[in-house]
């Protein structure tokens, strides 16, 4: 709880931080949303001849589905290595060489060599507790991920130079943990969202509430409005509400 940043960078440092920096940008590139990025699966270990602490993962069962977004750990010690720009810049550092060690790892081709040594008893188990074309499905997802994976974390920890965020778009706001898209002045923390096909607002959602027009439709007497944007039901209700209507649930025919 302490301000500042000694906990990572000081003679008498409690954490092992290139470890730590490690395991967070090794947690963001499989997407192991579900470890000390939630938090919730992980262990802490102290080495009393170093008097450090270090994090052991654990629970890594939801890896390779979730494309993480580098920067956004909810752990305390991951908040407060964002909020510190020397921890950040070194994070950013080590994202990029774990990226490099993602590629020469060449998973997408050791997914192959296992698919093809375990396909024949896969096939001939008949009490195999999934479909093979679930199976099938859930290889063709992991492929992807491990496809398009490297190039969207370099894109992320690309975003320090000489120690500082990069401002791409010149709109004031740091690329690694502020702006959503560093690519337009348009999309920023605070911006109004107009529709235009961007997260003008950074709040994770494109062209949400009223931005862009709702289609309008009679069906059986009575008007709907049809909207595209995606939003959760409570949202969607509380909107209807406001415009003096109600949410719609379509009901299976009888």
């Amino acid at each position: 709880n302490r301000p500042g940043d000694e906990i990572f960078f000081s003679a008498a440092q409690l954490l092992d931080t290139p470890e730590f920096l490690s395991q967070i940008a090794a947690e963001a590139a499989v997407g192991h949303w579900d470890g000390y990025w939630k938090p919730n699966n992980y262990f802490l270990y102290h080495e009393p001849g170093l008097d450090q602490w270090s994090f052991i993962p654990w629970g890594l069962d939801q890896s390779f589905v979730r494309a993480v977004p580098v920067f956004s750990g909810k752990g305390y010690l991951i908040e407060k290595c964002m909020a510190s720009s020397a921890c950040l810049a070194e994070y950013a550092a080590v994202g990029l060489a774990v990226v490099d060690q993602f590629e020469r790892l060449a998973l997408a081709a050791q997914l192959d060599e296992i698919a093809t040594l375990v396909d024949e008893a896969l096939v001939d188990d008949e009490r195999r507790p999934f479909p093979l074309e679930l199976v099938e499905r859930h290889r063709r997802g992991l492929a992807a991920y491990l496809e398009a994976a490297p190039a969207r974390l370099r894109r992320q920890f690309d975003c320090v130079v000489d120690g500082e965020q990069v401002d791409g778009d010149d709109d004031g706001f740091g690329a690694c943990t502020e702006d959503c898209d560093d690519g337009s002045d348009a999309a920023r923390p605070g911006g109004v969202e107009v529709c235009d096909e961007l997260d003008n607002d950074c709040n994770g959602w494109v062209d949400d509430l009223d931005a862009c027009p709702c289609e309008e439709a009679e069906v059986g007497g009575r008007r709907y409005a049809l909207c595209a944007h995606a939003a959760r039901w409570s949202t969607a209700s509380a909107r209807c509400a406001a415009k003096g209507g109600a949410l719609a649930i379509p009901a299976r025919a009888a």
